[in-house]
């Protein structure tokens, strides 16, 4: 796992519960300490136990939590890296860049099983009117992808379809995630 996902969840927590709960969730999953890093690498099941300890505290299901998780993440990351949003000109130009930029972010790891478990997380086909992210992760993070991919459609007032026909959730050995590109809203669009 790529330490900013372990940062952006730490300050997901305290911006929609506040220090206190923060502190708490640090504490619970054993992170006080650690500053997560961008270029380290950090366990998956280290971001399992976080994961798990947020759900806990926030009382949420692992969906809505990871959904809202995947939103928040697309605010913080345009502010934060704007190469993720710069010049791209609509919903599909970001949503491919996500998997691409996952996968260079590995070329600053130095042992070569650290780069590999990054590289084969993502894999992207491209048709004219859709793509499909192939993902393979013990952190099981689709919802997040689904959730990260909406929320660059609504911030291009662009309409997008996801579907999932295949799961890790529903025991598949991957997820496939289907988004199909509608163009821009109509003004009678409902998002």
């Amino acid at each position: 796992m790529i330490g900013v996902i372990n940062r952006l969840m730490f300050d997901f927590v305290e911006q929609n519960w506040g220090s206190e709960m923060s502190a708490r969730f640090r504490k619970e999953s054993q992170s006080e300490n650690v500053d997560f890093r961008m270029d380290v690498y950090y366990p998956d099941v280290e971001w399992q136990q976080q994961l798990d300890v947020a759900i806990r505290l926030t009382g949420l299901d692992k969906e809505a939590l990871v959904w809202a998780f995947g939103r928040y993440s697309g605010e913080v990351l345009t502010r934060q890296f704007s190469g993720f949003i710069t010049g791209a000109t609509s919903a599909r130009d970001v949503i491919t860049r996500q998997p691409r930029i996952h996968n260079t972010l590995a070329l600053s790891f130095t042992e070569e099983a650290h780069r590999k478990t990054i590289n084969e997380k993502f894999r992207l086909e491209e048709f004219p009117d859709h793509t499909v992210v192939h993902y393979v992760s013990p952190n099981k993070l689709c919802a997040f992808y689904r959730s990260l991919a909406q929320w660059v459609a609504d911030s291009f007032n662009e309409t997008i379809e996801i579907i999932e026909p295949v799961c890790m959730h529903r025991g598949d050995h991957e997820c496939e995630i289907h988004v199909r590109y509608l163009g821009k809203k109509t003004t009678g669009d409902i998002s």
